[in-house]
């Protein structure tokens, strides 16, 4: 059966451990039928303010719904259209590692807990690459403009606070544009640097979308209810004794942003020096003022930074922390100016690739790996909840007295039940 597909790109190959999916990536598909409709912001407000809501899927042809990927195991065979992906499907992909078996329908076993099948941990996947390794020579693309009729429908959105559901068009993300390296004798050679190639995929957040949820459209009753569950906040908020730190909001990422903003953060394990006498120290600083000055001669013969870099600008300021470019680039034929070609190769998704070639004509990417994502640390899967304390022992009391239970229906309080030694002293007294 034939398909009208567009845009389509040979995405690159996963492989597994008993089969391989070979991957295709298309505009978003629609069934006979389907239709998409612009994204209106249906979450609940939550009860409570420790309360967290579930954040709403993106609805086909914006953020990880925007493309829609074909497997198949052989390309003779019968190309499978992915589901669509959920934010809380990405998220639990991100807590888990486990290679991909070439079975659509196996179960994902794996700690925590993987909910759904294979085809949706590969569909989750599939989007963090895209999105991570998307990446085109500076200026080979562009935001598309704006329809006249979308800004229009912004406008009518803003004066009325009714919800109308709204059929959505395809906009595509990005174009390319014309007349991008037309220079016959155009030299590949200059996007061998780093900060020469751009992200052109969407980045996703931590929320597991890469849009933002719209503003909420309320209604006279809904006002209400807000103001009331605001007053209610409020309470909770002063009978509460220790302050609840909120998550603060992730800034917005541009879509071309170089990619030598990528970095790796490799930790180093720093040795404590070892204690040493006054004798032994007045020798170690005379050493470093020699070094120091050695250093200082040598400048002159050596201008490059030390690799790699410490990172200065991380949030904790963690010593232990080194900065190191995610990325690689090589020039392949660098003897001949027609027949160059550059290579960029993802270190944090090993197995993506970027070129460019023909004086800037061609370029692209593909992906040939196990899907994996490569961390600087070993995997370890996240710790097992702790285990619940075990059921007091039941306590034994004696049956109240009659009288007792008068005294409690009457609103008094029983009499105190004496101590084991005034009754053994009662006892001899009587027995006198």
């Amino acid at each position: 059966m034939k398909k009208k597909l567009g845009e389509v790109r040979f995405f690159g190959k996963i492989f597994g451990t008993k089969g391989d999916y070979y991957v295709v990536s298309s505009q978003r598909y629609l069934e006979e039928g389907e239709k998409v409709y612009k994204e209106v912001n249906t979450m609940p407000r939550p009860a409570r303010r420790k309360l967290e809501v579930p954040v709403q899927p993106e609805p086909g042809f914006v953020g990880v719904n925007r493309l829609s990927f074909w497997v198949t195991s052989h390309p003779a065979a019968e190309w499978k259209l992915l589901p669509d992906v959920t934010p809380q499907q990405i998220l639990a992909g991100r807590r888990i590692k486990r290679l991909f078996t070439g079975d659509l329908n196996a179960a994902v076993i794996s700690s925590p807990p993987f909910e759904w099948n294979e085809a949706i941990y590969l569909r989750v996947q599939l989007s963090r690459i895209a999105s991570g390794t998307y990446i085109a020579p500076l200026g080979a693309l562009e935001e598309p403009e704006e329809d006249a009729e979308e800004e229009e429908d912004v406008d009518e959105d803003e004066g009325t606070n009714v919800r109308k559901l709204k059929e959505a068009k395809y906009r595509p993300l990005t174009q390319v544009v014309k007349g991008f390296a037309s220079e016959e004798d155009f030299d590949v050679a200059q996007w061998a640097k780093l900060d020469q190639w751009v992200h052109a995929e969407g980045y996703i957040y931590a929320n597991g979308r890469q849009t933002k949820v719209p503003e909420k459209l309320e209604d006279e009753e809904e006002e209400e209810e807000a103001e009331e569950l605001q007053r209610q906040q409020r309470q909770d908020e002063e009978d509460e004794e220790e302050e609840v730190e909120e998550e603060e909001e992730e800034e917005e990422r541009e879509i071309f942003t170089p990619i030598n903003s990528d970095f790796l953060y490799a930790v180093i394990n720093i040795p404590e020096a070892p204690k040493v006498d006054e004798e032994d120290e007045e020798e170690e600083e005379e050493e470093a003022t020699e070094a120091e000055e050695a250093a200082e001669a040598d400048k002159g013969d050596n201008d490059m930074p030390p690799k790699p870099v410490t990172d200065d600008a991380i949030p904790d300021d963690d010593p232990t922390k080194v900065k190191v470019a995610a990325w690689t680039m090589r020039v392949v034929n660098n003897n001949s100016k027609k027949h160059r070609v550059v290579l960029v190769r993802s270190l944090r998704w090993p197995g993506a690739i970027a070129f460019v070639a023909d004086g800037g004509k061609r370029w692209g990417c593909v992906y040939f790996g196990n899907g994996l994502k490569k961390t600087d640390f070993s995997f370890t899967p996240t710790l097992a909840p702790p285990v619940l304390p075990e059921c007091a022992d039941i306590t034994e009391a004696n049956d109240p007295t009659p009288a007792t239970e008068k005294l409690v229906r009457r609103g008094e309080e029983p009499p105190e039940p004496d101590s084991e030694d005034e009754v053994e002293e009662e006892e001899g007294e009587e027995d006198m």
